[in-house]
């Protein structure tokens, strides 16, 4: 694993990046005041207020390129995409993990709707957007350990995949415990949802880098 991170020859470069993201937060911290401020609880934070889709905009354009930098050495040690340099290859990363969370968000919209759910579609994107911004501030701070502390990479690994793991089980958990006393879900649709679009994907993408790393 600490072979992969040799791959990657600039970290100047990959520094400067993370430090642009740190500025890009610290900017929607100003911009966005009235989130923050209401990030204590979910209650508070899903009242609604302006730019919302701006925000998570700006919070899915971060998470896309955080979870490419986490994927890169493992690229590079791929040979996937040789003929470009590591900044191409990470936005090729990103740009796949911005599809993927449009598509996702898509197919949540729509199974929603088929099952007659659609009315709470705007808690399910509270919530995930609510838990998206813990995830993320975890995941700059996992990715300059990543990259710049002599933990052992793979151990980092493990943190960054069990981080995800527990926090996505905290948002379903957490958008079920506040619904489920107005609507009451059928356990095969619970079911059916997170064998389809987040188990699924997230166990094969975590089966080929710890099989890798």
């Amino acid at each position: 694993m600490e072979g992969n991170l040799r791959l990657i020859e600039n970290k100047d470069g990959i520094f400067l990046l993370l430090m642009a993201v740190c500025a890009l937060l610290m900017f929607t911290r100003w911009a966005f005041k009235k989130y923050y401020d209401d990030l204590g609880t979910l209650e508070k934070f899903s009242e609604k207020k302006d730019n919302f889709l701006l925000l998570n905009g700006i919070y899915m354009a971060i998470f896309s390129t955080l979870v490419g930098l986490f994927l890169l050495p493992f690229v590079v040690q791929w040979g996937v995409w040789q003929g470009y340099d590591a900044y191409v290859q990470l936005t090729f990363l990103a740009l796949i993990v911005v599809g993927y969370i449009i598509i996702k968000v898509l197919a949540n919209a729509l199974i929603f709707s088929l099952v007659g759910y659609a009315e709470i579609l705007r808690d399910f994107f509270i919530s995930r957007s609510y838990f998206g911004i813990f995830i993320t501030l975890g995941l700059v701070a996992i990715s300059f350990l990543y990259y710049f502390s002599k933990i052992d990479a793979q151990i980092l690994t493990y943190v960054a995949i069990s981080f995800l793991a527990i926090m996505f089980l905290i948002t379903l958990i957490s958008f079920y415990l506040r619904t489920s006393k107005e609507y009451k879900f059928p356990i095969y649709y619970i079911i059916l949802y997170l064998c389809a679009l987040e188990i699924l994907p997230f166990a094969i993408v975590c089966r080929f880098i710890l099989l890798r790393s």
